[in-house]
């Protein structure tokens, strides 16, 4: 099963309404210099983003520094930070 289709599968457990899928093929995760992240953050800054799903941590970032980051922008605007592979929810 590929990626989009296990956040689609999460999307349907948790009952979720609206998804945007945001891709960045071909780029790789060890920095937040990608379109589709800097895409992430501008919608989690502008839009009322509740939750953010990934397959797996890594495919967001491989920086534990840019994790954390990331976890602190979640918890600044209410977003909750999954990861469907890890059971990881920060909420």
């Amino acid at each position: 099963m590929y990626q989009k289709e296990k956040i689609n599968l999460k999307k349907q457990l948790m009952d979720l309404e609206d998804i945007k899928i945001i891709k960045d093929p071909g780029k790789s995760a060890k920095n937040l210099k990608r379109p589709g992240i800097r895409k992430i953050l501008a919608l989690i800054e502008e839009v009322n983003v509740a939750n953010l799903i990934v397959l797996k941590l890594d495919r967001l970032t491989r920086s534990l520094k840019d994790l954390e980051y990331l976890v602190e922008i979640c918890a600044k605007h209410n977003v909750n930070l999954i990861s469907i592979q890890e059971d990881f929810r920060l909420d």
